[in-house]
């Protein structure tokens, strides 16, 4: 389910939440579905189990999982809207960030260049 780049410059627990959020925001991991065990999951995709548990305190912290003493890890009924909340909050610092970059005077070309550079980069990693 999960695919982790070790060569990227990515942090592994950033790629693990990110990847859980677009399962999340694909409908693949739907609400009250249980996440797999740290223990579990850190074997199969060989990495040290602190790394994932990193990144599930980060989506707990956040709202996307809630855990159950002695049950695991769950994907929270308000996931998919605290990511869409998330997403929007991106855009509009996007937003301010295109408006300042165009105060600095930076062409409209430039800008564009910028953003198909980020959003390409973010596709690969």
């Amino acid at each position: 389910m999960l695919l982790i780049d070790k060569q990227s410059n990515v942090p592994i627990y950033e790629q693990i939440i990110k990847q859980y959020k677009t399962l999340i925001v694909q409908n693949i991991l739907k609400a009250e579905d249980k996440l797999a065990s740290v223990r579990k999951l850190s074997y199969e995709l060989s990495i040290n189990p602190n790394t994932l548990q990193k990144a599930y305190s980060e989506l707990e912290a956040n709202g996307i999982c809630y855990s159950i003493a002695g049950l695991g890890r769950f994907v929270s009924k308000d996931a998919r809207e605290i990511i869409k909340k998330d997403k929007i909050m991106s855009i509009t610092k996007l937003e301010e960030s295109v408006f300042n970059l165009a105060t600095y005077d930076v062409s409209y070309d430039e800008i564009v260049k910028i953003v198909k550079d980020s959003h390409d980069k973010a596709k690969t990693d």
